[in-house]
């Protein structure tokens, strides 16, 4: 429901448009990854009317168990959004990945990664 019916998420290397496909993301990250950490800081919004368009920065942690081995995948993020109001609220109309920079190292995780 945070997005419009149409909306769009371009990543880095895919693509996804519309609710239904965005609604598969979380079961295929939940799938890929052990755990995921999202920080996210510096919301920049301006609205003009009922358009608005906005940069979020993220810092994206994604735990792996490679077979006892854990090793983290961190990931510098920009999203860069366009929002719309709707007579539910503001949704996202499309939301643009932005990967600046990845480092993956060996990581020691102090709650085990639930059984999958």
């Amino acid at each position: 429901d945070l997005f419009t019916a149409d909306a769009v998420l371009d990543g880095s290397g895919y693509l996804s448009q519309g609710r239904e496909q965005l609604a598969r993301i979380p079961s295929f990250t939940a799938s890929r990854w052990a755990k995921t950490f999202h920080a996210v800081h510096n919301h920049l919004i301006s609205i003009d009317g009922d358009a608005a368009t906005g940069e979020v920065y993220c810092a994206a942690r994604h735990l792996k168990d490679d077979g006892g081995a854990m090793t983290v995948l961190e990931m510098v993020i920009r999203y860069q959004d366009a929002y719309v109001r709707t007579p539910g609220g503001w949704r996202f109309a499309k939301r643009t990945l932005i990967v600046e920079w990845t480092e993956t190292r060996t990581a020691a995780a102090h709650t085990p990664p639930p059984r999958r």
